[in-house]
Parts: C-alpha cells; sequence; structure tokens
C-alpha cells in the first residue's frame, strides 16, 4: 500500500510539475512582441455639398518625423491628382497661433448611399431601401516609435495635439489592480474653417492622436495615451472656431512585463 501511494504521489506530483511549466511558457513575456506606435488621424465629414473649404487643424507638436509622414502619406494616397477630381490639397502653415495643417479643396461633394433593407429572420431582401448622402475625407498615419511610449506622463514626455489652452483636469478612473489610475484631462482648442455651403449643411471635423505599447504574456496586454478634439459646425462657416479637446493618460496595463 506504502509503494502504491508513492507511486500515485509522484505521478501527482509530475502532473503538478508539468502544469506549472506550461502555465509558465504561457505566461512567458515575449519580448520580440513589444511594439510601440503613435497613430494620428483628421476626419472631415458633410451631408451637404462644401465650395471651396479649407480646414486648418493642430498637429502632432514635438514629432516633426510624424507630422511629414501625414503629409506624405495623404499626398500619395488620398490627394494624388489621377484620383482628385476635387482638388484637394495638405500643407503645413505657419499661423497666428503656430503651426498647423491646413486642408483644402476645390469643392467637397458627399454621395447617395443606398443600403437594401433586409429580413432579419432570413437575411432576405425586403424590397425596402435606406438612402442617405454622406462623405467623409480621412488622413491618417501610423509610425513606430524607437523608444516604449511613456503613457502615464504624456503630457511631460510624448507627442500632443498643439494648441491647447485652459488644461483642466478632469478625473482620475480607477481600474482593476493590474491597471492604470487613468488621468483625464479637457482643454480648448481652436479650428478654421471656411466654405460655403446650404444653411443645414452638418459638418464634422475630428483631430485624433494617440500612443500604444502592445506586447503578448500569456495574453494581449497594452497601455496607452489618446487626444483627441473635433467639433460639429452647422451650415456655413467662415473664421476660427473654438472647440474641445480631451486627453487622456494612463489607458491599460500598469507595466509592461520584464
Amino acid at each position: 500500500m506504502g509503494k502504491t501511494i508513492k507511486i500515485v504521489f509522484g505521478i501527482l506530483l509530475l502532473i503538478v510539475i508539468a502544469a506549472l511549466v506550461s502555465f509558465y511558457e504561457f505566461t512567458r513575456y515575449d519580448e520580440s512582441s513589444l511594439t510601440s506606435n503613435y497613430n494620428f488621424r483628421i476626419t472631415l465629414t458633410t451631408d451637404s455639398k462644401l465650395e471651396n473649404p479649407t480646414f486648418i487643424v493642430p498637429i502632432p507638436s514635438g514629432n516633426e518625423a510624424l507630422v511629414n509622414m501625414a503629409i506624405n502619406e495623404s499626398v500619395r494616397d488620398f490627394f494624388k491628382p489621377e484620383q482628385n477630381s476635387e482638388g484637394w490639397n495638405i500643407s503645413m502653415i505657419e499661423t497666428e497661433y503656430g503651426k498647423m495643417f491646413k486642408i483644402s479643396a476645390k469643392e467637397f461633394v458627399p454621395q447617395v448611399h443606398t443600403n437594401v433593407e433586409l429580413n432579419p429572420e432570413n437575411d432576405l431582401p425586403t424590397g425596402n431601401s435606406i438612402s442617405f448622402t454622406g462623405g467623409s475625407k480621412e488622413v491618417s498615419v501610423s509610425m513606430a516609435a524607437d523608444h516604449i511610449i511613456d503613457t502615464i506622463n504624456a503630457t511631460e514626455n510624448e507627442p500632443l495635439l498643439s494648441q491647447k489652452f485652459n488644461l483642466t483636469h478632469l478625473n482620475n478612473g480607477e481600474g482593476p489592480p493590474t491597471y492604470i489610475s487613468q488621468k483625464t484631462l479637457s482643454y480648448d482648442s481652436i479650428i478654421y474653417a471656411d466654405y460655403k455651403s446650404s444653411p443645414d449643411a452638418v459638418v464634422e471635423v475630428f483631430v485624433d492622436l494617440n500612443g500604444v505599447n502592445e506586447w503578448w504574456a500569456g495574453g494581449s496586454g497594452f497601455n496607452s495615451y489618446h487626444d483627441r478634439l473635433g467639433t460639429t459646425f452647422n451650415g456655413e462657416k467662415h473664421g476660427w472656431y473654438s472647440v474641445t479637446g480631451e486627453l487622456s493618460e494612463g489607458e491599460g496595463f500598469k507595466s509592461i512585463p520584464t
């Protein structure tokens, strides 16, 4: 009986050791999986035709390479002459508020989109359709960072959208123990909009910048900061307009495993 107990105990011990080894391998930090990227996007949308639209928006400050990449990518992919019947153009200019992005065109014409209504029971067309008018233009770029991004202290150490005024602390959001205590701040900024349109035109202008670290350690992990601003315009506009922005620091996990 004693020998049998020893054999059973030995088998159980081997099972426990194998389980621990498997768990370690599964949760072990894969250093090669770590990536750090900056992502920058400007989005313009309209439901009405805009004549001679010009928009001037903040840029990522402190990262000239990202700014130049956004301009070059846009010229190559979004505004190339053979596909640019509306005359879109993008450049970085000096303004009374500092350097900013200028996006302009001869016109911005939305398209009519039609969605066919489907029967939820069998996904077959019902014969009805829903039409809406909308146009969208986007400048979007992603660039790898040459360092681990400081997502907790982004205001001191990372690129942010320029033209920030009246930066105000909103709150600290508490999450699970493994998560960062997220900090959120609001601020005022400016956007220039100049175009002719119908009185009921709805135009949206939004600018986003974020920095993200991602890795694998038995599951996907990340932390990030996010800076965003924008507004919705109604009707024709001509000039500088105040907008509200929000900066979130410390999104995601507390630290990268070592």
